[in-house]
């Protein structure tokens, strides 16, 4: 308790007092005395190798990201992504709608025309169209991949779905509001009539 209290004693009222105290009381002050005079000379650290640590870490970070964007790009060149959005081939698979587990349709260009596909257990034709003003119809409303969509894209899909969530929020609770509104009009014209 007493070395509790010396050691308080050298931390609130300074190193001078608190030995001059230590030594009035005998023991340990002769290894405060030690810790003053041998203390630990605390240095910074120069400048120089600090600041080599932080680009040579910083530059090794940046590598490793290059390393795996150029990893990625591999990739999906062996999955036969496009890159950047561009046609590859006489094939395009415009969009791809799943029914359940097992089904799903599938609009796949073919050269100069669009083929309907009901995908499952089997590949059956739907329908092709072959028009040229309605096979560019229906290029134009095929959504770009997620995969190939850019940051903006992906965003203004997003924010799009977001409004029509609240969109139908907020026409959902009008609707509560309003009934609740005819209620309590039925229920006041219901006390004005029993009463004469």
């Amino acid at each position: 308790m007493n070395r509790l209290f010396l050691l308080l004693c050298a931390v609130v009222l300074g190193p001078g007092r608190a030995l001059a105290d230590a030594s009035a009381a005998g023991y340990l002050g002769a290894d405060l005395a030690k810790l003053d005079a041998t203390g630990p000379s605390a240095q910074a650290p120069s400048l120089l190798p600090t600041l080599l640590n932080v680009v040579f870490s910083l530059a090794f970070v940046v590598g490793l990201v290059y390393l795996a964007y150029w990893a990625l790009l591999k990739w999906r060149n062996r999955q036969g992504a496009p890159a950047g959005g561009e046609r590859v081939g006489l094939i395009k698979v415009l969009e791809k709608h799943y029914i359940d587990g097992r089904h799903a349709v599938a609009a796949v260009e073919l050269g100069d025309e669009i083929v309907f596909l009901g995908l499952g257990q089997d590949v059956q034709v739907l329908s092709r169209v072959s028009d040229p003003e309605a096979v560019e119809r229906l290029r134009q409303a095929a959504p770009l991949p997620q995969a190939l969509m850019g940051f903006k894209e992906q965003f203004a899909r997003v924010g799009l779905k977001m409004k029509r969530d609240e969109w139908g929020q907020a026409k959902q609770a009008m609707r509560t509001q309003a009934e609740e509104l005819k209620t309590q009009m039925e229920r006041m014209k219901s006390r004005r009539g029993d009463k004469p």
